[in-house]
């Protein structure tokens, strides 16, 4: 089969008038459209929003989720609907139409880039944090996005659809008819001219009557029309081939068969009439479209002219028709029929007000959502002009969108208000185009949308955006803007300002006992009491949680005045907060610690003040809670070094910068049984650092997360190892897990898969847990060991005796071994009470039946005092210290020492 010629949308359209088309549905909806080839090429577009092209299109990651919107929506409408309806990854909501020439998907109408509700601004301020957006133009642009209620979104889809269908019949139909009706009217004219001239022929050139019917016979068989003769009682005497291939019917089966047999049977007896009628004079000729029946059933629509037709001596001796088929021309005016009814219907049901009014204002159409929009009926809004709902404010915009419509032909998109009928006022988004009457008069029609609830919800954008919902205080945003301008006025003028961090005291207990309600009624009257205790040209703003700041400006520019003003409302707001608080029926208690810090002009960045403030305030808190402190240089280079540590860590994650030593756990004399994995940084410039410095970063970071599953990792690997070697077969590895990596809830599958992924074996492996890991959830901690020791892991408490055990948790717990905490051994010998807690150790081990070995064993007296007590296993530099992998496996195999 030879493959179908595909058509090309762009070359059956006027493209001006496409582009004006969409130009007028952008500016009349507010929504973003386009009309885009098959092939993907963008044949017109109007009205794109900023937050597609200026945000999500404009970003790498973000544009590569509007291309698989895209696809999405694409895919959906391939699958044959005649529209579909998206919400793109980004948030906004597309719509997309196809459109269909004979049977092809030539184009598509896109539109979108809209909300059909108010806009989440979780969901945005985080997709900005995502992608990195400027937060606050973000924002502003999402709130310029319109908002279509459902219904809105139902009928502005729906009139998508329908105008891709109607660009398909309209602009391929009305060619087709143009074509059609230009070759008929030159074919009728040249017929017409040319079967008259040799009618008139015959009648007067008898002697060539045989030479100019064989030239007429041609002419007839070879015209695109059929052409035939009826005599007097209405049947056929003869016709031209293309009449006989018209009705599908050999041409002798045409000729002497009744003429009014073609015509359909419901209107054969009229067609009969109007032959009787030309025959005997009473109309001179006809011309009319019928529908006729073919010999195989099929009908088709054709064109008639008929007139009386005289012989060569004048005599009427019946009648001469022609017949055009116009099938396409009847199924183009159809379509066209189809397509107003379309267009009178969206007219009346759509959600945006319609109307028409002549150019002295004087409505002359509208539909029943401008009925109401205005709050008036038919016949009052017929009594009516545009004037009269127009407020006098809006009368100056009104003659600059009049100057736009006589100079370009349209106005708008613009704002103003309607006055309703009740007096009451609604906002509105107008748009007009100019058009020509019938008349020749010029009439404006306007597209109408009440914006009511858009301004709502701008209105609650900008709350949502600049201020806490809970205390109505300024929120993050607005802080840093106002703090924004007072460092730029003390650049200018040389005066101080001041940040106070407030924090308060044991927030969370309140929370946990007293439940959110109350937590929030607190914080609703801290925010009151902190107003009551600025100026008027303070600011006092909630950062989140239990977190308030104060911003104070024009502190004047002496040092020691601006420190004392800042102690003294640090100290008013002390007394203030400690006084009690009455919630609902109880008296509450609380407590702030404030942290401040001075600043004067932009010597210090935004978020820096802020963390100068932040560290004060941890400041007040260590040091007991409820009181002031101003920011400590000493502090900040603490913190300096802390982020560099994390950011090394970071690097060393990333580099490969860690390894693991290995120091032997002994019985006995010195025989190996296991061994403990110690982490071991080995920086490129600082060489070994201390796990005691970084081990605390890791763990607040929670960089200890991967460095633990790393460890892990490295551990059972080196396990799987050992298990072909036997000399080493036999070692257990003891890892150390931090809380907050045991506290992770898929921890005991992360085990398990590790396990399966090195193929250690589990009852070689060892899980070494402190005691802080008791001090919460102990039930979730007993849970994951059960699961663990199943599968065979055993398990050992490290540093027992330094923290919280609780000896009715310690034997539910399914321990394998307690470890007595080198700081008891160090002064064994010594310390009468570290060798009395030592030997309650071993003992207490002995009746739970676990293990028990002493860690930091540094001499063969400790050794001696420990086997003495009943510990028998040991692990301290007087067998080896912790060993790189080499070293330690000579050690295990009696090749080396430690």
């Amino acid at each position: 089969m030879p493959r179908k010629h595909r058509i090309k949308y762009s070359d059956l359209v006027d493209i001006p008038r496409l582009q004006a088309l969409m130009e007028n549905f952008s500016q009349v909806l507010g929504i973003a459209n386009a009309v885009i080839d098959i092939d993907g090429t963008i044949i017109v577009q109007a009205g794109w929003q900023d937050a597609c092209s200026q945000f999500h299109r404009a970003h790498a990651e973000s544009g590569r989720r509007c291309v698989a919107s895209d696809t999405s929506l694409a895919n959906s409408m391939m699958e044959g609907s005649n529209y579909a309806v998206y919400r793109c990854h980004n948030g906004l909501i597309d719509t997309a139409a196809p459109i269909y020439v004979e049977g092809q998907h030539v184009a598509s109408v896109f539109t979108g880039q809209f909300l059909n509700e108010a806009p989440d601004l979780t969901f945005f301020r985080q997709q900005a944090q995502r992608f990195g957006y400027d937060e606050a133009r973000y924002l502003a642009s999402i709130a310029r996005l319109p908002i279509l209620k459902s219904e809105q979104v139902e009928a502005a889809t729906r009139l998508y659809a329908q105008l891709a269908g109607m660009l398909a019949d309209d602009g391929m139909s009305q060619r087709k008819l143009t074509r059609a009706s230009e070759k008929l009217s030159h074919l009728n004219k040249s017929l017409e001219h040319t079967v008259t001239e040799r009618t008139q022929a015959l009648t007067t050139a008898n002697d060539v009557l045989a030479g100019r019917e064989a030239m007429l016979q041609q002419i007839l068989d070879t015209s695109s029309v059929a052409i035939f003769l009826v005599d007097k009682t209405g049947r056929i005497t003869q016709a031209n081939q293309r009449m006989a291939e018209m009705f599908r019917r050999p041409l002798a089966e045409l000729l002497g068969s009744e003429y009014v047999s073609l015509i359909e049977p419901a209107e054969r007896e009229i067609g009969r009439e109007r032959m009787r009628a030309l025959l005997s004079s009473a109309i001179p000729s006809v011309d009319l479209d019928r529908l006729y029946c073919r010999a195989d059933g099929t009908q088709f629509w054709g064109n008639l002219t008929g007139k009386r037709f005289r012989d060569a001596n004048g005599q009427e001796n019946g009648l001469i028709g022609v017949i055009a088929n116009i099938n396409e021309r009847k199924i183009a005016e159809e379509a066209l029929r189809a397509n107003e009814a379309k267009l009178r219907s969206l007219y009346e049901l759509s959600p945006l007000g319609i109307s028409l009014v002549d150019m002295a204002g004087r409505f002359l159409e509208f539909n029943a959502a401008f009925c109401r929009i205005c709050g008036y009926d038919e016949a009052e809004l017929r009594a009516l002009d545009y004037w009269a709902l127009t407020p006098r404010e809006f009368l100056e915009d009104e003659a600059r969108q009049l100057d736009s419509l006589n100079t370009i032909g349209s106005y708008g998109p613009y704002e103003k208000e309607y006055i309703r009928k009740d007096g009451s006022r609604i906002p509105l988004r107008l748009n007009g185009v100019l058009v020509p009457g019938e008349d020749g008069k010029k009439y404006i029609w306007s597209i109408v949308e009440d914006i009511s609830e858009r301004r709502k919800a701008e209105g609650k954008i900008q709350e949502l955006a600049f201020f806490d919902q809970l205390t109505g205080l300024p929120n993050r945003t607005l802080l840093l803007d106002r703090l924004r301008q007072v460092m730029n006025a003390g650049t200018r003028s040389g005066a101080y300002g001041a940040l106070l961090l407030i924090d308060l005291d044991n927030f969370k207990t309140l929370n946990d006992t007293h439940g959110h309600d109350m937590g929030d009624l607190l914080l609703k009257q801290v925010a009151l009491r902190l107003i009551q205790c600025v100026r008027p040209e303070d600011t006092v703003a909630r950062l989140g949680g239990d977190e308030f700041v104060v911003m104070q400006a024009n502190l004047g520019s002496i040092d020691d005045v601006a420190l004392a003003s800042v102690k003294a409302l640090g100290e008013k707001i002390l007394a203030t907060l400690n006084q009690p608080y009455q919630l609902n029926d109880e008296i509450c208690l609380s407590s702030p610690s404030i942290g401040a810090t001075l600043f004067r002009g932009q010597r210090a960045a935004l978020d820096d003040l802020l963390k100068q403030a932040d560290l004060a305030m941890y400041r007040a808190k260590d040091g007991g809670r409820n009181a002031l402190r101003f920011f400590d240089p000493a502090l900040q280079t603490a913190v300096v070094k802390r982020a560099e540590v994390e950011a090394g860590l970071r690097r060393g994650l990333e580099r490969q910068q860690f390894a693991l030593h290995y120091q032997a756990q002994v019985v006995g004399n010195g025989r190996v049984t296991g061994a403990e994995a110690l982490i071991r940084w080995i920086h490129p410039e600082r060489g070994m650092v201390s796990p005691a410095e970084f081990i605390p970063i890791a763990e607040h970071s929670g960089l200890i997360l991967p460095l633990g599953q790393w460890v892990l990792e490295t551990a059972c690997r080196q396990l799987a190892t050992w298990a072909g070697q036997p000399k080493l077969q036999h070692i257990t590895l003891a890892v150390n897990v931090s809380a907050r990596q045991f506290r992770q809830p898929d921890f005991v599958q992360q085990v398990l898969d590790t396990l399966q992924r090195t193929g250690a074996c589990p009852e070689r492996l060892k899980l070494e847990l402190t005691e802080s890991l008791l001090v919460d959830n102990v039930q979730d901690v007993i849970e994951k060991m059960v699961a663990l020791k199943a599968r065979g892991v055993g398990f050992s408490l490290d540093d027992f005796g330094t923290g919280y055990s609780s000896l009715a948790y310690l034997k539910r717990m399914p321990l394998d071994q307690l470890k007595i905490d080198q700081s008891f051994v160090r002064d064994v010998l010594s310390d009468p009470n570290d060798a009395a807690i030592a030997r309650t150790v071993v003992a207490l081990a002995h009746n739970l039946g676990l293990g028990v070995i002493a860690e930091g064993v540094e001499t063969a007296e400790q050794q001696a005092f420990l086997a003495s007590a009943g510990c028998h296993a040991y692990q301290g530099y007087v067998f080896s210290k912790p060993l790189p992998i080499e070293g330690f496996e000579a050690f295990a195999r009696g090749e080396g020492k430690g």
